[in-house]
């Protein structure tokens, strides 16, 4: 990656040729031409796994509390795509428990080890996804055709635009970074995308800039809730979407679903996941990171490593930052955030941001006719140790020197699977996602302005925290102009800087006059939602009539000490 001297060089949204030509050789393609026994490996490692670190007891409880958790999720959350014989599955275990001599455990393994395997094999069933190539090259037709009409219609307002293909996805979609070098790791070895997740907008567009550089498909988790729907259950689930069950908390279902993850990737399937598991509420890059499904990539690599040196791959990880002028539920997401943070103090206003659209095609018809753009960054690829690639594979220390990952993983010259070391392994491979995230960082000029806007009003009111300044009347939250322009100034100076020492990236709109900087990231700003976020009066004030809000797109550049920049 590299800042141009006006700004990040972007690729536009096209299909580059595939990098694996022959989709028979695609690892997808392999692992769901036989998924039934992959669940069953699946279900037989997980159980494995379990007897291993964990006691008869413990297992017993695990059975019990997943049954008690099942129960209730049953009677206070079904879906009407739940198995129909539920009820009388868990029946039978709830027998089978019961039957369980509680003083006598150890002398029934086999007995407790048949339970645990049937609750762990039907949940490995209900996991898995599948992907047909005939869907697959029909999507890829179909898809962009739809996205471009839709573009076009929602443009203009009018859904009678919807046959007219004047405008391309490449207005509005963008893509940056280490494409030739992904492209070139694609064809030797298993590539694990890892983004940011601001939108639910995120696994379109990631999904589809994978696509368009070349890469052989991902299999990414689905939320249960999306195949509610016939249609789109019918096309995810041929695309590699595997199910996630959010409604089941228990132990073994987690332990099933990260043992899914971990098999994927040592099936040589490439794969997709959110490292932070939910979208940032607060606006801000991710700082925490889901440990468990993390550790399935350091877990896979370790598994990898005790093959024979014919055998070996590295498993590459793809940092990847999705960049947004504006996002589509931050008033909802930082409502969220301050009423959990805040308790007392924040009120939630009711009035929902997104009135009727909770489809998918409502959140694009929303992105579309905003006018607006965004960019997907791929960051520097990466071993599961952090350590930066070379397109031959090799892992590259910070002096230059070539690096042998299998040393990473023995103790003695024997390879050892050291669980609490391999947690060490996976919260620093989580701080070199943070750098990642932030270097793959492409700073826009609405959060330019919305950063120094909320740092001045802050400033104005040292003794207060946010929930008092959103009880301040908006006269008491004016900023000058002059003063607003010098900190715009003064703060891009030092963006520049930064980016000339590769610590984030800078879009093109932020190299033009200070007025144009002010004018487009208003703009932005103002784009989509109600209100006017950031406006200038006619007395020559700038004013803000939602600063929680202007905090959520301020937080996008908190992490990069840009705060004493701003006076």
């Amino acid at each position: 990656m590299e800042n141009q001297g006006q700004g990040v060089k972007y690729y536009n949204v096209e299909t580059l040729k595939p990098t694996v030509a022959n989709y028979k050789q695609w690892g997808i393609v392999k692992l769901y031409n036989s998924k039934q026994t992959f669940a069953k490996t699946v279900a037989w490692k997980t159980i494995d796994e379990m007897f291993q670190q964990n006691s008869n007891r413990q297992i017993k409880e695990l059975v019990e509390k997943a049954y008690y958790n099942e129960k209730i999720r049953m009677k206070t959350d079904p879906y009407n795509i739940d198995p129909k014989d539920e009820k009388g599955f868990w029946s039978a275990i709830k027998k089978k428990l019961a039957g369980l001599d509680a003083n006598n455990l150890n002398e029934q393994t086999n007995e407790l080890k048949a339970i645990t395997e049937s609750v762990i094999t039907r949940y490995a069933t209900e996991i898995v996804g599948d992907f047909k190539y005939s869907t697959y090259k029909f999507a890829q037709k179909a898809i962009p055709a739809v996205l471009r009409r839709l573009l076009n219609s929602a443009s203009a307002r009018k859904i009678g635009r919807i046959f007219s293909i004047k405008r391309s996805l490449s207005e509005r979609l963008f893509y940056a970074g280490e494409i030739d070098l992904i492209r070139k790791l694609a064809t030797k070895t298993t590539l694990v995308f890892v983004p940011t997740h601001f939108s639910n907008l995120d696994s379109m567009l990631v999904g589809w800039t994978i696509n368009s550089i070349g890469v052989p498909p991902v299999t990414y988790g689905a939320g249960l809730n999306l195949f509610k729907n016939k249609l789109l259950a019918r096309l995810i689930g041929r695309l590699g979407a595997y199910k996630l069950d959010r409604r089941k908390k228990n132990d073994l279902y987690n332990n099933t679903l990260k043992m899914y993850s971990q098999q994927l990737i040592e099936e040589e399937c490439n794969s997709l996941f959110f490292p932070g598991g939910t979208r940032s509420r607060s606006g801000t890059l991710e700082t925490r990171f889901k440990l468990g499904l993390l550790g399935t990539v350091v877990d896979a690599q370790y598994q990898n490593c005790k093959k024979t040196d014919a055998d070996f791959k590295k498993i590459v990880i793809v940092p990847t930052v999705i960049n947004y002028y504006f996002v589509l539920e931050a008033k909802q997401l930082i409502e969220q955030h301050l009423k959990k943070t805040g308790k007392e103090k924040f009120y939630l206003n009711n009035e929902a941001d997104i009135k009727g659209f909770t489809t998918i095609v409502g959140y694009l018809w929303n992105f579309f006719s905003a006018q607006s753009q965004a960019a997907v960054t791929f960051c520097q690829p990466i071993d599961v140790f952090g350590n930066p690639l070379d397109e031959n594979l090799n892992s590259i220390s910070k002096n230059g020197n070539s690096i042998n990952i299998k040393d990473y993983f023995k103790q003695n010259n024997e390879y050892n699977n050291d669980a609490q070391r391999n947690i060490t392994y996976t919260k620093l491979l989580g701080d070199h996602l943070l750098e990642s995230f932030r270097k793959g960082t492409i700073v826009f000029t609405s959060q330019v302005v919305a950063f120094v806007a909320y740092q001045m009003i802050q400033k104005q009111h040292p003794k207060m925290d946010i929930y008092g300044i959103l009880r301040l009347p908006e006269e008491d939250r004016i900023i000058a102009y002059d003063d607003f322009s010098k900190n715009i100034y003064t703060l891009i100076k030092h963006l520049k800087e930064k980016a000339q020492q590769n610590e984030m990236l800078l879009d093109q709109h932020l190299f033009g006059s200070i007025d144009e900087v002010i004018d487009h990231g208003i703009k932005n700003l103002g784009a989509y939602h109600k209100g006017k976020l950031l406006t200038i009066n006619k007395e020559g004030y700038v004013t803000s009539e939602n600063v929680a809000l202007l905090m959520f797109y301020h937080n996008r550049l908190t992490g990069f000490e840009l705060e004493s920049i701003v006076s």
